[in-house]
């Protein structure tokens, strides 16, 4: 029997120290370290000496002592807690750990049982996303007219530059709950569905379409869109530019091009058309 004993505790000290990351058992009464695996002595550099007279708070940073404390009385209260912290090593250096605890019984002593996963690289994966997010939100915000992204799944509006806000007046709550066609006049929506099914089919398009703000100005834009996809997930990037001189000048040109043909239609004398070199054309 007691061989048997001596095979199931070597099995659970064997599993312990196979766990990944660090593992270690609090006496609640006393707060010390009564139990660790190979792991929590390589990650901190201590030796079992030295970890069997600490507590948690010797591995916590100055500004996160009060935080692990309160981590320690919401295992005892309620029997979990869980958080990220930084665990200081004997060297000094801290490390950026993911901590999962739970209570434990046995008789009338609790303990609090513990793991913790370095977290250092997910940590430098997300400062490299907020790194390139804020790169790519600089470049959106500097681009010409209004910029916005359209997940094609929902066909709401995910991402725009700061200009589509200031340009369009709504909030950022107001355009993550928009579709395009809430961006524009109501005679223009058949036109953004038409663009939509070409750009899917084809890959890109342009078009012209009269954008509406939210105070109910009218905008004439020339929009052009082009699908992407990111991580297999299919959007639509689009650019609009504000036509609205364009459009006066075209109008202006119009009234000009019918001033001028009024006043000869009526004219009662003969009009001649001469070239550049002096010859009648037409009269």
């Amino acid at each position: 029997m007691s061989e048997r004993i001596n095979k199931l505790n070597n099995l659970s000290v064997d599993i312990i120290n196979g766990l990944p990351g660090s593992f270690f058992v609090i006496d609640n009464d006393t707060r010390n370290l009564i139990r660790w695996n190979k792991n929590f002595e390589k990650i901190t550099g201590y030796a079992a000496e030295e970890l069997s007279e600490m507590t948690p708070l010797d591995f916590a940073t100055p500004d996160e002592k009060k935080l692990t404390a309160k981590t320690i009385e919401k295992i005892i209260k309620t029997g979990k807690a869980s958080g990220e912290q930084f665990l200081v090593t004997k060297s000094g250096k801290k490390i950026p750990h993911y901590f999962s605890h739970t209570r434990l019984k046995r008789g009338p002593k609790t303990y609090g049982v513990g793991m913790g996963l370095d977290i250092t690289k997910q940590r430098e994966a997300m400062e490299t996303v907020k790194r390139e997010r804020t790169v790519s939100d600089a470049i959106i915000s500097g681009l010409p007219g209004t910029f916005f992204v359209i997940d094609l799944k929902t066909f709401k509006i995910v991402r725009w530059s700061s200009n589509f806000e200031k340009v369009g007046g709504y909030t950022k709550k107001e355009i993550l709950n928009m579709s395009p066609e809430d961006v524009v006049v109501k005679k223009d929506r058949q036109k953004i569905r038409e663009a939509l099914k070409k750009v899917i089919k084809e890959g890109k398009t342009n078009l012209e379409v009269c954008t509406l703000t939210k105070d109910g100005k009218k905008i004439p834009n020339y929009i052009s869109a082009a699908l992407f996809s990111e991580e297999g997930h299919q959007y639509i990037a689009g650019i609009g530019i504000n036509i609205s001189e364009r459009k006066k000048a075209e109008k202006a040109l119009l009234l000009s091009e019918e001033k001028f043909r009024t006043m000869f239609d009526t004219m009662t004398q003969g009009v001649v058309y001469i070239d550049s070199h002096g010859r009648i054309t037409s009269v």
